[in-house]
């Protein structure tokens, strides 16, 4: 699998994102933090990257980033609650 680098945006909307072919949100993971919970809204990616585990190397990333910081993990994405329950 291939490995993305992943850019880390702390403003507004907070978010972990994958630069692919010029375009800087290709994958993006949209997050925020409220009472010592990190909470991911969202999880896509361009359909060039669909299968290539670009979606599931954010969710990772966002669980680094989560256990870094001492932070409870939760999705409101249904993609983001799939890879929480089954590989965490």
């Amino acid at each position: 699998m291939k490995q993305f680098e992943i850019a880390h945006r702390t403003e507004a909307p907070a978010a972990f994102t994958i630069e692919h072919d010029g375009q800087e949100d290709a994958g993006i993971l949209t997050y925020y933090i409220k009472n010592d919970t990190l909470l991911i809204t969202h999880v896509g990616v361009v359909g060039s990257l669909r299968g290539t585990g670009a979606a599931r190397q954010l969710v990772d990333r966002a669980v680094e980033y989560a256990r870094e910081f001492h932070l409870e993990i939760q999705s409101f994405c249904s993609y983001g609650s799939h890879i929480l329950n089954t590989c965490y």
